[in-house]
């Protein structure tokens, strides 16, 4: 249950933050992509995550029920928080920019 927490939440976020500038690039695809190679994924796995990305890249997505299901869920366990934290800021940086968005 909580590892499928953090994978919803991790996904769902970096679609998020990947679109929070507009488009998501080309970069931001590939870092994520290289967070399948990075987490083994089996391609099940691939097919969920990118439903998840393409969620949160979605027009009008609200970030805000995802995150209270992870707090609610992972809150207390600070290396999800980390690991979650250097997935976004990875995600953020990706393209070479750091929108204020």
């Amino acid at each position: 249950m909580m590892r499928a927490q953090f994978f919803e939440t991790s996904f769902t976020l970096l679609g998020f933050v990947a679109k929070a500038d507009g488009r998501v690039s080309e970069a931001e695809v590939a870092q994520t992509e290289s967070l399948f190679t990075q987490l083994r994924l089996t391609a099940l796995q691939r097919r969920n995550a990118i439903e998840h990305f393409k969620a949160g890249s979605s027009s009008g997505f609200d970030p805000a029920p995802t995150v209270a299901r992870f707090t609610q869920s992972l809150g207390p366990r600070r290396q999800a928080q980390h690991t979650l934290m250097a997935f976004l800021i990875g995600i953020a940086l990706a393209d070479g920019t750091f929108s204020e968005d």
